[in-house]
Formats: structure tokens, C-alpha cells, sequence
């Protein structure tokens, strides 16, 4: 997922807005028809505000591909929302437009949300795009889908464990190399002076098959 705050120019509303990419969600405070009629109408309440640059909300909530793919629209509505309340945003109180773009393989949502608030005042925008992440982490948890923040755990978790694996087989070999230095003269000996390195061995019994082949 990604959300920023931004001027929000006509163009970013012509890319969001346009049926050729796929189909409007659902939207709240608009009845504009067109990406100019709508671009307008938010306009109209973001110039009550002048204290601002960056007066709209651009936000793309991204499903995992194989998810996305089979999700309707009446869910892909009802994660929508579930995600806007964990931002602390409440859907019947926002201006906003939501589209998803289908013609590629990865489904997502565009939301075009106003920053000013009915009241005028703004929407809180700091860290907005970790605090965006983590809604859509803790919503794709709620609805039991793939998050891609637990990949990206998962995967730095993964990274981590060979990083350890890597160095504790680095640091064994060196005391392997400085036992073999010693010149040990049996491997009673050997194993006797790793021990005492911290290197322990627990003895097992290999097994060797060899398969014949009659002719």
C-alpha cells in the first residue's frame, strides 16, 4: 500500500479516474460525473482552507495478486472501509472517490481522498505512508489475506537466521583450523580440544548402502 499527502493536479484525477483501467468502487460527498467535475468539487472545499499546500490524499491499497484476482467488488468495498477506520478515517464523514484499475494483473485501488474536512480543518498527514502500511497490514490480518509487510518481516526474519547460520559456521571452521594447527593426534584428542574451543559433538552412526546391478 502506498499514501501520501499532495497538491492533487487534474492529471493524477485523469490517470485514477478513467474506465479504460477499470471501474469506480465507491465514492462519498461527490456527485461529479467526470475526473474535471470531481477534480472541481474538491476543490471547492480545499480553497476554504489556505494554511496548506498539500490538501489531498492520494492512497493505493494493494491486495496480493492471486487474492485480488478472485475478490468481488462488494469485498474489495468492505476491506476498503474496514482499511479506512484503521486510519482513523470514517468513510460517511470523508470526500472521497474510490477506482480500481484491473487491466493488469495486480488489482488495486486508487483513492483520491480530500484532506479538508467538512469543518475545514486538516487531516493529520504526518507519517501517513508507515501509518497507511501497518492499516493495511493489521486490515489484510482482519480478513485473513497476505500481507505485504509479513513478507517483507518474514523475509528480513529469513535474511537474519542465514546471517547468524553463516557466521556460526565461519566462526566453527576457524576453530576447526586452529584445533588442526595443534597437530591433534587422534580424534579423541580433536573433539577433546574443540570442547574446550565451545564446539561440542553429539557422535552418530552413518550408513552406507551400495546398489548393485546384476547383468
Amino acid at each position: 500500500t502506498k499514501a501520501k499527502s499532495c497538491i492533487g493536479g487534474f492529471s493524477l484525477f485523469q490517470y485514477v479516474i478513467n474506465e479504460n483501467k477499470g471501474y469506480e468502487l465507491f465514492r462519498n460527498g461527490l456527485c461529479g460525473e467526470s475526473a474535471l467535475e470531481i477534480f472541481q468539487e474538491m476543490k471547492i472545499l480545499q480553497d476554504q482552507n489556505q494554511r496548506a499546500k498539500n490538501k489531498l490524499f492520494s492512497i493505493v491499497l494493494s491486495p496480493n495478486i492471486e487474492e485480488g484476482k478472485q475478490m468481488t467488488k462488494k469485498q474489495l468495498k468492505e476491506l476498503l472501509k474496514d482499511y479506512f477506520l484503521d486510519l482513523g478515517f470514517i468513510p460517511e464523514k470523508e470526500q472521497f472517490l474510490a477506482f480500481v484499475h484491473d487491466e493488469k494483473k495486480h488489482i488495486h485501488i486508487h483513492v483520491l481522498m480530500n484532506r479538508v474536512q467538512r469543518n475545514f480543518q486538516l487531516h493529520n498527514d504526518h507519517f501517513i505512508g508507515l501509518r497507511a502500511q501497518w492499516s493495511a497490514h493489521r486490515t489484510a490480518e482482519k480478513f485473513g489475506l497476505i500481507s505485504a509487510k509479513q513478507i517483507r518481516i518474514d523475509k528480513i526474519k529469513e535474511a537474519e537466521k542465514k546471517s547468524v547460520e553463516k557466521s556460526l559456521k565461519t566462526e566453527i571452521f576457524k576453530k576447526h583450523q586452529q584445533v588442526l594447527e595443534s597437530k591433534p593426534l587422534t580424534l579423541e584428542n580433536y573433539i577433546s580440544r574443540m570442547y574446550k574451543l565451545g564446539i561440542s559433538f553429539i557422535p552418530s552412526i552413518a550408513l552406507f548402502f551400495a546398489k548393485i546391478q546384476l547383468r
